[in-house]
C-alpha cells in the first residue's frame, strides 16, 4: 500500500476507517518499534508479528522472529580514563545471544539469514582498553531481532584542564560522515 504519510519507526497507533459518516474503525493496530530489514504484519493466524524478510507487494513469508534481543550492557560507563588500562565486560540478558563488537567505530552486525555482512569480533571475554577507543556492540540470536547497537567512547590521556571541557564523541559510519551525502566534504 502506498500512502501520503509516514509511520513512526518507534511505533504508534494506526487505523483504517470507513469513509461514511459516522466513521467506524475497520482495522487497527498499535504497532511496536520497527527494525530496518524486517517487516511487521499479520501472520496466517491473524497475529501481529515481525517477519524475517520484507515482502513488498507479495504475501508475507511464514518465517517470523520472536521479539528483540535485550540490549548489550557495558560494565564501564563511557567517559574519561587515566593512562592505566581498564577491562570492559559486555553482557546481555538474552540467554544464548551472541555479542559482536568493534573498537574502530564501525557498526557491528550479525545476521543468521545471510542478508547482511557480519561485522565485528565475537565477544568472548573482557576487552582491554588502554587508549581512546570507541566500543560499539550488538547482541543477536537466531529467530530474534538483534538488539540496537550501543556505543560508548572511552577517552584516554587528556590533561586535567581538558577533562573539564565539554566533550562530544561523534560516531558514525564513514559514508555518513564524508562525501556528497555525508555531513563533511573531503578536501
Amino acid at each position: 500500500m502506498h500512502t501520503n504519510f509516514k509511520l513512526n519507526p518507534n511505533g504508534e497507533f494506526l487505523a483504517l476507517c470507513s469513509t461514511e459518516s459516522p466513521r467506524r474503525t475497520v482495522s487497527s493496530v498499535r504497532f511496536r518499534e520497527q527494525a530496518p530489514g524486517n517487516s511487521f504484519g499479520l501472520n496466517a493466524d491473524d497475529e501481529w508479528v515481525y517477519f524475517e524478510t520484507p515482502t513488498p507487494g507479495s504475501k508475507n513469508s511464514t518465517k517470523t522472529v520472536s521479539g528483540r534481543v535485550k540490549p548489550v550492557h557495558y560494565s564501564l560507563p563511557r567517559g574519561f580514563y587515566e593512562r592505566k588500562a581498564v577491562y570492559l565486560t559486555l553482557s546481555t540478558e538474552t540467554p544464548g545471544a551472541t555479542i559482536r563488537y568493534t573498537i574502530n567505530g564501525d557498526t557491528p552486525a550479525c545476521c543468521g539469514n545471510g542478508r547482511y555482512e557480519t561485522v565485528g569480533k565475537v565477544y568472548t571475554g573482557p576487552i582491554r582498553i588502554s587508549r581512546t577507543s570507541i566500543v560499539r556492540a550488538v547482541a543477536s540470536k537466531e529467530g530474534m531481532l538483534s538488539s540496537k547497537v550501543k556505543t560508548n567512547t572511552y577517552f584516554y590521556g587528556l590533561s586535567a584542564s581538558r577533562k573539564r571541557l565539554p566533550a562530544l564523541s561523534l560516531v558514525t559510519d564513514d559514508r555518513h560522515l564524508w562525501g556528497t551525502k555525508g555531513i563533511q566534504k573531503q578536501p
